[in-house]
């Protein structure tokens, strides 16, 4: 008897090894610029390095969604890099601040409702990264342009703040339902 005992509490304690060392995403440091914890299942940066996706994954991450296109080059192979350390990797290219578009909001939207566990999304400075973050916010949660922007800004937009909101803006205009004329 004492012996099924000390298995049982053996194996419970060994249970909880990895929840007693894992980290939270929101206390894995980064050599990245610009990185933002805007919530608890999402993580935005500018361009990770090697050892950043190796932290994201000890910390628990399980997608990394790269904003970058293919155009934009880096010293190692990022999507072999993810998924042999078995993350599920995703790219939005997103070209600047013209990529900043609804299509691409909605993509974002569309892979972070499937995803499960915590997502890191990064584009070279993680201002895109934001910036997309306000487009979805505008476009597919019901927030004002004011509220849109704080969220981008949460999740890291800076310099293209002003084109987001100039974007949002004739959005806005253009989907703003007409008053039939007075007779």
């Amino acid at each position: 008897m004492r012996r099924i005992h000390f298995l049982t509490t053996a194996v419970f304690l060994f249970s909880l090894v990895p929840t007693c060392f894992a980290l939270e995403p929101s206390a894995v440091h980064l050599d990245a610029i610009n990185v933002r914890h805007p919530a608890n299942n999402i993580i935005t940066a500018g361009q990770p390095t090697v050892n950043d996706i190796k932290a994201l994954k000890a910390a628990g991450v399980t997608a990394v969604i790269n904003l970058r296109p293919k155009t934009e080059r880096v010293n190692f192979d990022e999507k072999a890099t993810v998924e042999a350390l078995g993350m599920q990797y995703i790219n939005i290219p997103v070209s600047g601040a013209k990529g900043l578009t609804k299509d691409n909001a909605k993509a974002l939207d569309e892979i972070l409702g499937k995803t499960q566990g915590t997502s890191f999304v990064h584009c070279g400075s993680g201002n895109r990264a934001g910036g997309l973050f306000a487009m979805r916010a505008f476009y597919f949660q019901d927030k004002s342009i004011d509220e849109s922007l704080q969220v981008g800004e949460n999740f890291g937009l800076t310099s293209l703040a002003p084109v987001v909101k100039v974007n949002l803006l004739k959005s806005q205009v253009h989907t703003k339902p007409i008053s039939p004329a007075a007779d």
